[in-house]
């Protein structure tokens, strides 16, 4: 019979990473309770039973099973765990740090929880998944706006630097394939930005895509297609009566020559009904192909991938919009000391011009027209009517959008490729080198071909006869880079510093030309057009940058780290007298849990960082220039050699950690001042300028942001994964330098006042806002000075009017009037667009590892947006509001009236409205099955929604974005997806 013999094992757990030891290792003998930790140094020993295995656990590290048979030395090396708070980060640091050793705040989203909905295109994918950030689409087509922390100008908020492999790039978000995204780090505050200087004070998005085969050797091949459709979720409510009088027979009564409205308010059927904006609008399909290959050897690796997708227009007239992308990743290792990395991507849109944005725009004709009119009208020659029956009756400006998109061509095209080169040496232990090369070109071309005969509603010299009009721009941006790593062990210091220095060269040009009254059709040549009406125009613009950065880092015990960071920027967008600018930061974190045994807490680690980072003045405020004109030549803008850029200093408070092995939490805390901020300031006439771009401004931002991750159940069978997004951001303008206050848009710029404030003309709503004089009579509401106090109520739509007006054609809603002017109407804030904080939500729920469940919630509390469409549709007496004001016993002028709810078509607060929301925003049910046959890894088909359902009290479109005017609704997705992995 034979015993098993006990045995002392020892060794050293290091890690792959950096290959320094690491402390506090948790070693246990599988199936026992029975175990020890490695010391300061990483070393370890215990007694264990013969033919025992050996479990090695460490924060942030891979977990690894060693069996021990003979062995009385077993060195371990524990690789990062990818999924950890020890994942290397490349985001805000000059070289790949783990992210426990980071001093300011760092999100991530990774591939599963992109994979699960792909976005259909980069700009959505981070949406309810990270703290601090704002996404708006407020139009269907094109990409979404994306800023981070709050406004970072009097103007309102800013793009962040996108960063894609390492590559600084010109990029949109909407232009990335979400399939080829590995992983995204966004940074948001000016301290963790501040190492890319000029280009960062919006904050930094990096994009990772997929390389190699994710530690798979051999060729990997996928294929992905998605199919489904799209749709209006919410369509903008209009009247489906009107307030005109009409005969017996229900035809309009035109006796006086035109329409009249009718005495008593009553509101008509029309005599025929036609869904204009219905019959416009369609479910139009999309549809999606992608193939990706991969492979990994022991000296090199790729990822190759090319997608096609197709996106409907939501209406037939409109030709789908078309984007193709192909991107190929090689990493090469020649030795242990040497690698390299290509990173190479192309992309080309073909787009649809849609007008929007006020009358006479696609969406604004379809709205506005009447129904009696019908669109589908063909004329004598077979196209669509463009004076449909009863446009004279009408006597309005609205056009036929269908007979334009049927007879006009255009093309909208644009092109973007990047490449990016990356050479790194080891020289020593201690020291290594490397030099970076990327290129970013864009390119985009545009035509609009409208043919001799073109048909407008009334004559229209500039297209009746043909019009022919292409531009052509180009753009150019590189970047080179030269950078050296040092990183030591000083005892219980660890030292790591890095110089890097920085060339970029943009370079942009365009042409185009137009012209008017083509020789004959079909011929798509600028020499078709008449001599005499052509015209054509160019420009040409170039910007050099150099830039300078030295980073240190000393980490003491693994448990106090500390950052410094300087960094000097010189660019040609500077005035020529302030060619030079300085940024930089100092961070210092402290890990907890390395000093003192927490009950529930595996790590936790207290941050603080402060810094700057800045944003580039546009490349013509600097200059000098004049109008031309038949009059002469005369100033226009004048130059400014003092123009620096602007910049954001913030200071940033947080808290990481994780617990319970199965929680893990950010918490942020951010106030940061953004000064000399660019205005383009009136000038005096003696100047011989009308304007000069000057740094004015300044802008006060406090943001509070909490995450939280969570593995709330890990059973056999069943999963759930959960996330939590929760912000309150905070933007006030805090200085103008003297400026007085003005209006940019619908939005007031005023010390004191919030960014993105509305400003206009303000109803009285309660009879305790009234102010009077000492006889009783208002002296606050616009056009009623003298009417005694008594005479006013408020009405059932609870506005104050004068109590004997109420239901005639004389009832006026009352504005507040201007107490310096009473004659005027009072400029005032009657809004604010920005929400009293967000929330997002999404929950993973797996069962039996192959059916699982995926949605995200999306909340936005408050919030004010402008109605400007219900406003034109207020004037042409085309809203479901006035209905039901005549239903509720108010004369059609209550509403339609400059002096009353429409104002003239001006800001007014009739047309604030709530923007809260919640939105279930991604939905899919998934499920994989597992080697069907021999060469398939697994196939997984998946049902897919996006923007599915939306809760809101909003009257437009949409309660996304800030104001609405005829915008090009959202719409819905729902696909069928198939993915096979071989």
């Amino acid at each position: 019979m034979a015993f098993a013999q006990d045995r002392t094992v020892s060794g050293k757990v290091t890690g792959t990473d950096d290959g320094l030891p690491l402390p506090q290792v948790n070693i246990l003998i599988k199936g026992t309770t029975n175990g020890t930790f490695t010391d300061m140094d990483g070393n370890y020993s215990l007694t264990v039973p013969s033919g025992s295995t050996l479990i090695f656990r460490y924060l942030g590290y891979v977990t690894q099973e060693i069996l021990v048979n003979s062995q009385t030395v077993v060195n371990v090396q524990l690789a990062p765990d990818a999924t950890s708070l020890g994942e290397v980060v490349v985001t805000g640091v000059a070289v790949g740090t783990d992210k426990k050793n980071l001093g300011f705040g760092l999100s991530q989203v990774k591939n599963e929880q992109i994979s699960a909905v792909p976005a259909l295109d980069a700009s959505n994918t981070l949406r309810g998944k990270v703290a601090g950030i704002t996404i708006v689409q407020s139009q269907g087509d094109g990409g979404a706006s994306v800023s981070l922390r709050g406004a970072k100008s009097v103007f309102g908020n800013i793009s962040p630097l996108i960063i894609v492999d390492g590559i600084l790039t010109q990029q949109n978000l909407s232009d990335i394939n979400t399939d080829d995204i590995e992983s995204i780090e966004v940074i948001k505050g000016a301290a963790a930005s501040s190492l890319y200087g000029s280009l960062a004070a919006g904050g930094v998005i990096q994009i990772r895509t997929k390389r190699g085969a994710q530690g798979k050797e051999g060729i990997r091949i996928q294929y992905r297609g998605e199919y489904g459709i799209s749709e209006v979720e919410n369509v903008h409510p209009t009247a489906s009566t009107h307030p005109f009088k009409i005969l017996p027979n229900g035809d309009f009564d035109l006796t006086s020559g035109s329409r009249e409205l009718t005495d008593d308010g009553t509101w008509n059927p029309y005599p025929s009904y036609n869904d204009n904006f219905g019959n416009l609008i369609s479910k139009q399909p999309y549809y999606m192909n992608l193939v990706s290959v991969q492979n990994s050897l022991e000296n090199y690796s790729f990822y190759m991938s090319a997608q096609h997708q197709t996106k409907g227009m939501i209406s037939e007239v409109l030709d789908p919009e078309e984007r193709l992308n192909v991107r190929m990743n090689f990493d090469i290792f020649p030795s242990e000391k040497f690698t390299a990395k290509i990173s190479t991507s192309y992309q080309q849109n073909t787009l649809t011009p849609v007008s929007r944005g006020g009358q006479g725009t696609f969406f604004s004709d379809a709205l506005l027209v009447e129904p009696f009119i019908d669109f589908t009208e063909r004329d004598e020659d077979g196209d669509y009517a463009v004076f449909p029956t009863g446009f004279d009756v009408v006597n309005s400006n609205v056009a036929n959008p269908l007979y334009q998109y049927e007879n006009w061509e255009y093309d909208d095209t644009n092109e973007r490729f990047v490449v990016g080169l990356d050479l790194r040496y080891q020289l020593t232990d201690n020291i290594s080198f490397n030099v970076t090369q990327s290129i970013d070109k864009f390119n985009s071309y545009s035509k609009r071909y409208y043919p001799k005969g073109y048909k407008t509603a009334t004559p229209n010299a500039t297209l009746n006869n043909g019009n022919y009009s292409i531009s052509n721009n180009r753009e150019s941006y590189s970047v080179t880079s030269a950078q050296m790593n040092f990183n030591k062990k000083f005892g219980d210091f660890n030292v790591s510093a890095t110089t890097k220095f920085l060339h970029e060269y943009n370079f942009e040009d365009g042409f185009n030309a137009n012209g008017r009254e083509l020789v004959t059709n079909g011929v798509y040549d600028l020499g078709a057009l008449s001599q005499d009406n052509r015209n054509i125009g160019s420009y040409q613009r170039e910007t050099v940058s150099k830039n300078a950065f030295l980073s240190t880092d000393v980490i003491w015990k693994d448990k106090l780290i500390f950052n410094g960071l300087v960094r000097r920027d010189g660019s040609s967008r500077f005035g020529e007298e302030e060619r030079w600018q300085t940024f930089g930061r100092v961070s210092l974190a402290y890990r907890i849990t390395q000093d003192y045994d927490l009950p529930i807490f595996d790590e936790l680690k207290v941050r603080a960082s402060y810094g700057s980072a800045g944003r580039r003045p546009t490349w013509r405020a600097q200059y000098e220039t004049f109008s031309v004109s038949s009059s002469g030549i005369s100033g226009s803008v004048l130059g400014n050699a003092n123009l620096i850029p602007a910049v954001n200093k913030e200071l940033e408070i947080g808290i990481d950690g994780e617990f319970l092995n199965r929680f893990d939490f950010q918490i942020n805390y951010a106030s940061s001042v953004v000064e000399n901020d660019f205005i383009q300031r009136r000038l005096s006439a003696v100047t011989g300028y009308n304007t000069q771009f000057q740094n004015l401004g300044a802008v006060e931002s406090t943001a509070f942001e909490f995450q939280m991750g969570a593995e709330v159940m890990n059973k056999s069978n069943f999963r759930w994964d959960a996330n939590m997004t929760f912000d309150i951001i905070r933007s006030e303008i805090t200085d103008l330098a003297g400026i007085p206050p003005f209006t940019n848009g619908y939005y007031r710029v005023e010390t004191g006042e919030p960014v993105g404030t509305f400003y206009g003309n303000k109803l009285i709503t309660s009879l305790d806002q009234l102010e009077t004089d000492g006889s009783g009579n208002v002296i606050n509401a616009w056009n009623a000075d003298g009417i005694p106090l008594s005479e006013f109520s408020v009405n059932n739509l609870g506005y104050v009017v004068l109590t004997d007006d109420i239901g005639t054609p004389q009832e006026t809603a009352f504005y507040f009037n201007d107490p310096d002017n009473r004659g005027a109407k009072l400029q005032t804030i009657i809004g604010d667009r920005n929400p009293d904080f967000k929330v997002g939500l999404s929950n993973t729920l797996t069962f039996f590892n192959n059916l699982q469940l995926y949605f995200l919630i999306d909340w936005k509390q408050g919030g004010d947006k402008y109605n400007a469409t219900n406003q034109y549709l207020y004037f042409n007496t085309r809203a479901a509001d006035q209905e039901e004001y005549a239903r509720l016993g108010h004369h059609t002028n209550f509403s339609i009236s400059a002096n009353s709810l429409y104002n003239g078509n001006l800001p007014a607060s009739h047309f604030i409205e709530d923007g809260t929301f919640v939105k279930i925003r991604e939905l899919s049910m998934s499920y994989t099955f597992k080697n069907p046959v021999s060469f398939v890894e697994d196939v997984r088909l998946s049902l897919i929604g996006r923007n599915l359902l939306t809760f809101s009290n909003y009257g437009g479109f949409d309660p996304e974005g800030y104001d609405e005017n005829f915008d090009f609704p959202l719409y819905r997705n729902y696909t069928v997806s198939l993915q096979i992995r071989f």
